[in-house]
């Protein structure tokens, strides 16, 4: 028995952490009302890391394996667990993709951040690491969606792009959203605790 609960206790603790890195971010709602939200749909393998930052004009950088801080990252996975929707319309745009679809809180800015390429380090054999670099492309924009629009996120040739798909039969140009330029936020400054 005891070998059994020693054997069970780091996937009990691995999987209560996950739990705590859950949708508890109060720009991700539960349930769509056309008249406060919007939907966007995110394409996982057109970017190497496609990340939104909610409320701001600029983007934050990565805080750990898990933790995001109140933005939402998409990550690659396997193609065996398909895509994640909350009911947005088909896409006119892309198929046969894997996609992240969320309810996000309209009338607040949103900024994308994609990155395509970078230095990655994989587990090799023998244990050995293996390290791969490409060119890296750093890219981010910022919109505010509307209520009751979808969108759709993604990266093509390098660069971020948005589309409202609400509108059917309109042109890829008419769906195009524009996005205002974003760069990183500031870093936070050291606070200085008084002595006493």
């Amino acid at each position: 028995m005891i070998a059994v609960l020693r054997c069970m206790a780091p996937a009990v603790l691995l999987g209560g952490a996950l739990a705590g890195c859950s949708a508890t971010n109060p720009n991700i709602l539960s349930r769509y009302d056309a008249g406060s939200s919007a939907r966007v749909r995110v394409y996982v393998y057109t970017a190497d890391r496609i990340r939104l930052d909610f409320d701001r004009t600029c983007f934050l950088p990565a805080s750990g394996l898990f933790g995001h801080g109140d933005g939402l990252e998409t990550i690659q996975r396997s193609h065996m667990r398909g895509s994640g929707s909350v009911g947005m319309p088909p896409s006119p745009n892309i198929s046969g993709q894997v996609f992240d679809e969320f309810i996000i809180k309209a009338g607040i800015p949103v900024t994308i951040y994609g990155q395509v390429g970078g230095t990655y380090r994989s587990a090799g054999p023998y244990g050995s690491v293996t390290i791969t670099s490409w060119p890296e492309t750093k890219n981010a924009g910022y919109f505010t969606p509307a209520a009751g629009k979808d969108y759709e996120v993604y990266v093509e040739r390098r660069a971020v792009v948005v589309q409202d798909i609400t509108v059917p039969g309109a042109s890829a140009a008419e769906r195009l959203v524009p996005l205002m330029p974003a760069s990183p936020c500031p870093e936070p400054s050291a606070t200085v605790m008084p002595k006493v």
